[in-house]
């Protein structure tokens, strides 16, 4: 029981193999079965009888009682052997719980990996604060053996840390960020630099400080040995991006031509090369949409949306189904219109942005307004309402209730009155 209490309320019963004594494996069975007789133990509820079989203990109460009797000098083993255990025999299986037991064991170089890999699950999920909290594990253990893989494991630290807008903590993490890369140095230096750049000013872009995240961009690409290559590229993007916000036309379709012409000739075709080819075709197509050419802007949004597959990145998925919808939409296509809002809409809510939640929601209840689709289209506008109230996003609110109002549902906002 108390080698069993290791791995957990519930177990595998190969992996308490695996923590037990060479000599004693063979009794092993016959004790299980004793120990199920006994109601120390039984089979958890839904176990598949094709896979590896499980045990758990009767009661959490008893399986802490057996840890706590364990002698602390025998524990450290115990939970390397486990860690290996389920590292080799189940694959997929939890890496929080393979991280965990590493950690346990005082292995923090062999934890590191998995907490990444289980910070990057919850990401992607958008469970910001669990990613953080295993991002923070995995950046506790040595980085002597892989000198770079702190840094990049803080830059995407830094990137949740922004979606939850802790953006002085972003920023913080991007300065360490910067100098762990500096320190690693190798052929990845240019590499880092570019992304942690990027990040920052993709950070201060949210914050309100564009002149701010400008800045920083044409310091980093004043830095750069040569223009032909992806941390030029990925620099390119977000400053095409930055200048088409601000306003600075020229300047952005000058970046966007540059990138897109150097982005063939770049074989690296990975998550910063999609990453900086969706912002540069994006800003491309924005730039087509303020001077009146719908149908180059159209063809650049959905290069975009195309490229998007290589991203992690939601912001840039739902930028541009938004961009695509208005289009739609300004063609009076409302059906395809609401198509790519309830697309965005989904993005949104995982990235559980209310502004971009409340966006969309005003978007999709006008478009299917127009599509005759009134239950859904009230629906829509009402939760917009109610989300664009609470944010004080009175933009929003105003076009929304305006919306309902002409449907003669009006909606009172308690703080404008509209």
């Amino acid at each position: 029981l108390k080698r069993a209490s290791v791995i957990g309320k519930v177990f595998f019963e190969g992996a308490l193999e695996a923590v037990t004594p060479p000599a004693s494996r063979s009794s092993l069975p016959g004790l299980l079965v004793s120990l199920e007789r006994r109601g120390l133990l039984r089979s958890p509820q839904g176990a598949r009888a094709s896979a590896p079989r499980q045990l758990g203990f009767r009661t959490q109460a008893l399986r802490d009682a057996a840890y706590g009797s364990m002698p602390r000098s025998g524990r450290g083993s115990a939970h390397r052997a486990v860690a290996v255990w389920l590292d080799a025999n189940l694959p997929l299986s939890n890496h929080t719980e393979v991280a965990a037991h590493f950690e346990a064991g005082g292995e923090l170089a062999l934890a590191q990996p998995h907490f990444v890999a289980a910070a990057r699950e919850y990401a992607a999920i958008y469970a910001h604060a669990e990613a953080v909290d295993f991002y923070q594990r995995a950046l506790r253990g040595p980085a002597e053996e892989n000198p770079g893989a702190n840094a990049d494991t803080r830059r995407e630290l830094a990137t949740v840390l922004s979606h939850m807008s802790r953006f002085e903590e972003s920023l913080a993490a991007l300065d360490e960020v910067t100098k762990e890369a500096r320190a690693a140095g190798g052929p990845q230096l240019p590499m880092r630099l570019a992304w942690a750049e990027s990040q920052r000013a993709n950070v201060l872009r949210d914050c309100g400080r564009l002149d701010d995240a400008r800045a920083v961009l044409d310091s980093a690409l004043g830095t750069l040995e040569s223009r032909d290559n992806l941390p030029c590229l990925i620099l390119l993007g977000q400053r095409a991006f930055i200048r088409a916000a601000k306003g600075d036309g020229a300047g952005a379709l000058a970046d966007c031509n540059e990138g897109l012409a150097i982005a063939p000739r770049i074989e690296d075709r990975g998550e910063g090369w999609h990453f900086a080819s969706v912002r540069l075709n994006n800003s491309l197509g924005t730039l087509h949409m303020r001077a009146g050419r719908i149908d180059e802007a159209q063809r650049c949004f959905e290069a975009a949306l195309a490229l998007c597959s290589g991203t992690r990145n939601p912001v840039a998925r739902w930028a541009v189904t938004v961009h695509l919808g208005n289009i739609a939409y300004d063609r009076k296509d409302y059906r395809l219109a609401a198509s790519y809002f309830e697309r965005a809409l989904d993005e949104a809510r995982k990235s559980q942005r209310k502004i971009k939640i409340a966006t969309c929601l005003s978007n999709l209840g006008q478009a299917r307004l127009g599509a005759g689709e009134l239950p859904g289209a009230i629906e829509c506008l009402e939760e917009a309402c109610a989300l664009a109230q609470e944010g004080g996003m009175r933009d929003i609110h105003s076009d929304s209730a305006r919306a309902l109002a002409d449907l003669g549902r009006p909606f009172a906002c308690s703080r404008c009155g509209a």
